[in-house]
């Protein structure tokens, strides 16, 4: 039989949750606030607060466990939180799209995919990791995207919409 254990947030709204690489660290984000909570996953009581910009949405962390990405809604941008003590925002880096919603890194941890939720056409930001250079691939017919993930070999990336079925693309 498991346990459950509750943990209390600085907040109240928590909105995505990841877990480092090594599973040391759960990095939650508040909905409608400018934080991300990080819990120490051997001592629940020892939490971490980190200010980033606004309205934090989806995380994401890189393969090689040094960085978490996150997208903040109410600034149009990503903050990037270094993924050891002290944890600080090191970078931001502009999306260059409206209302930055999902992201997820390829699994080789070159590039950033963000998506946007201010409807259509809906645009993905591919950024970079190491330039902080952006391209975008635009989706006339697809409205909001709620979620993006890649295929385990990076080949394909995935995106689901509001209303819409998945796409890919290489």
């Amino acid at each position: 039989s498991q346990t459950a254990t509750q943990i209390t947030l600085n907040n109240d709204e928590p909105w995505d949750v990841i877990f480092s690489v090594d599973g040391k660290y759960a990095y939650v984000s508040q909905y409608g606030y400018s934080e991300v909570d990080i819990v120490n996953t051997q001592n629940t009581l020892d939490i971490t607060t980190v200010d980033v910009d606004s309205n934090t949405y989806f995380l994401a962390i890189t393969p090689d466990n040094q960085s978490v990405y996150v997208a903040n809604n109410g600034t149009n941008n990503i903050s990037i939180i270094t993924n050891e003590s002290p944890f600080n925002v090191i970078n931001i880096a502009p999306t260059g799209v409206s209302d930055p919603y999902p992201i997820a890194i390829s699994p080789n941890g070159k590039y950033a995919y963000v998506g946007n939720s201010s409807g259509a056409p809906s645009r993905i930001i591919i950024l970079d990791i190491s330039s902080n250079n952006t391209s975008t691939i635009t989706l006339n017919d697809a409205d909001d995207i709620y979620y993006l993930a890649f295929s385990s070999d990076g080949k394909y990336a995935y995106a689901a919409f509001y209303g819409s079925s998945y796409r890919d693309w290489e």
